[in-house]
């Protein structure tokens, strides 16, 4: 899979330096955001023509809270592709990836891959510049350009879009056991988190109210009632 990793990334440079002059209009340039929604939109609507005999199959219609923006299909295996953007003129930037529940789901089967689209971008002169582009399986991504994020079951994400680390040595075995790790230190400091949380609440009822929250035995009786 290499190669296809590989060759969809220089069709995808290709295909945004033709594509530029549509991707500079006024309201693009002047938000980030904006530009980098119509790089996404545009990839994933050319997605089967950019990877045209590379793979057997492209599904784009999907919505916008699924875990991938586009997928396709070799032989029997899967590939859900995130397509993510970052334009280098600007410094925060920590894009969420997927949601840990997710990709966990979605792991249970090896023929299931995530792959990962980075377009890192900038404007010069008013026409988009590609800087660099990545196409990579996540388990390429190393742990030390990646976090767990406090949203829901957790999040993955890129502690700094400008600095990402690919290891194509790295094993799907491998990163998923570091990705174990990370997440029950991740959920073990979750939990020493709550007594100190239930504590400020109480403390609120308290001086706001005048009195502690409602028992749980009485909130429960009165919901079955």
């Amino acid at each position: 899979m290499t190669f296809i990793y590989d060759e969809i990334a220089a069709r995808i440079v290709s295909f945004l330096d033709r594509a530029r002059l549509s991707l500079v209009a006024p309201e693009f340039r002047r938000s980030t955001r904006a530009l980098g929604d119509a790089i996404e939109r545009i990839l994933v609507d050319n997605f089967e023509q950019i990877s045209a005999g590379l793979v057997d199959s492209v599904k784009s219609d999907y919505g916008r809270r699924a875990m991938q923006d586009v997928s396709f299909a070799v032989d029997q295996d899967n590939y859900a592709v995130d397509i993510k953007t970052h334009r280098t003129a600007t410094e925060f930037n920590m894009p969420n990836i997927t949601s840990v529940k997710r990709l966990l789901d979605f792991y249970r089967s090896e023929m299931n891959h995530f792959v990962v689209v980075m377009v890192k971008h900038n404007l010069e002169n008013g026409e988009i510049a590609i800087e660099d582009m990545r196409v990579t399986p996540i388990e390429w991504l190393t742990w030390e350009c990646l976090r767990i994020a406090n949203l829901g079951w957790g999040q993955i994400q890129i502690r700094k879009a400008s600095l990402i680390e690919v290891n194509r040595e790295q094993t799907r075995a491998t990163w998923l056991r570091r990705f174990v790790e990370e997440l029950r230190s991740y959920y073990d400091k979750e939990e020493r988190k709550i007594p100190q949380r239930l504590s400020y609440v109480e403390n609120f009822a308290k001086d706001a109210l005048g009195a502690l929250p409602i028992p749980k035995s009485t909130e429960n009786s009165r919901d079955l009632a």
